[in-house]
């Protein structure tokens, strides 16, 4: 059974899953307190699940993104009436963040469109710096449009917006079935490129649940904000240094090293409500380091 921690009435909930001891001490360190802040501020319980949903072959060498699905029509959150799904790499900025609940009718599902996150231009200029700092086997993986993001997997290319799954509102009793039948049906494809199970999950969404798509802040992109708004250099590998600071205490010493790095996260959160570290797990560590 998950973590629950309640807050309010038990009619909405957050929930994210954690695999693995690294991700586990992160979300620890970095995320739980803004979550548990927002929690309590609103309301909602915060459901937590530290343990895969399939533990079978098939979902053990699957990326644990995938098990989302599993966790959305899980029986652990059929009592809620909505629930929102967080990835465990997402800081809340609970001094500005609004409730989420309150952007999403009823019977839809809410997410960020994925190519506006943190605003449509801003996201175009990152994918082009990416396909500039990246090697030619992954520069020629970047899907500058819906259309191309869902045919590079075989989908039908009808629309014209892709949900970014990291956050996401839903109706467990509406909406789970359709999570599930996404695991179920789909299988993955290995690189992290192929964005595991948002590809097709964001499609069946689309072709199944209205969807009500949220402010860019409620899923707001910090690797993009650092490399396409504050112009810092990519993050594209750990130095010497990284490596080292990664498994030591904040020091005073430390601190003063990425002085400049710690003021660009904090710089990005406060542009944010939630805010994504996905592929960008240092920064969250950083994060974690202002607002200790």
């Amino acid at each position: 059974m998950p973590e629950t921690i309640s807050f309010g009435r038990g009619r909405t909930a957050l929930t994210t899953l954690l695999v693995g001891a690294r991700l586990t001490h992160l979300f620890r360190k970095s995320s739980f307190l803004s979550w548990k802040i927002y929690c309590e501020r609103f309301g909602f319980d915060l459901v937590i699940f530290d343990t895969p949903l399939d533990d079978t072959l098939r979902g053990i060498h699957r990326s644990p993104a995938w098990q989302k699905c599993l966790v959305a029509d899980s029986n652990a959150l059929k009592k809620y009436a909505t629930v929102c799904w967080i990835d465990a790499d997402v800081i809340i900025n609970h001094r500005m963040a609004p409730s989420i609940f309150d952007h999403v009718p009823i019977g839809t599902v809410g997410a960020v469109e994925a190519w506006a996150s943190p605003t449509v231009e801003v996201y175009k200029n990152f994918l082009s710096s990416f396909g500039e700092h990246t090697s030619a086997g992954i520069g020629d993986n970047i899907d500058y449009d819906a259309a191309t993001y869902y045919s590079r997997y075989g989908l039908s290319t009808e629309y014209p917006t892709v949900v970014q799954t990291g956050v996401m509102v839903f109706d467990p009793n509406a909406h789970g079935h359709v999570f599930r039948d996404v695991y179920d049906r789909y299988e993955d494809r290995g690189p992290a490129w192929w964005h595991y199970e948002m590809r097709p999950l964001s499609y069946e969404l689309h072709r199944s649940a209205a969807i009500a798509w949220l402010d860019p802040r409620f899923n707001y992109n910090a690797i993009c904000d650092v490399v396409a708004i504050q112009r810092e250099d990519w993050p594209s590998h750990f130095s010497l240094l990284d490596k080292v600071a990664i498994r030591l205490p904040w020091t005073p010493f430390l601190r003063r090293c990425y002085r400049r790095k710690i003021s660009s996260i904090s710089a990005t959160l406060d542009r944010a409500w939630f805010l994504h570290f996905s592929g960008f797990r240092f920064g969250l560590l950083l994060a974690s380091v202002e607002t200790s």
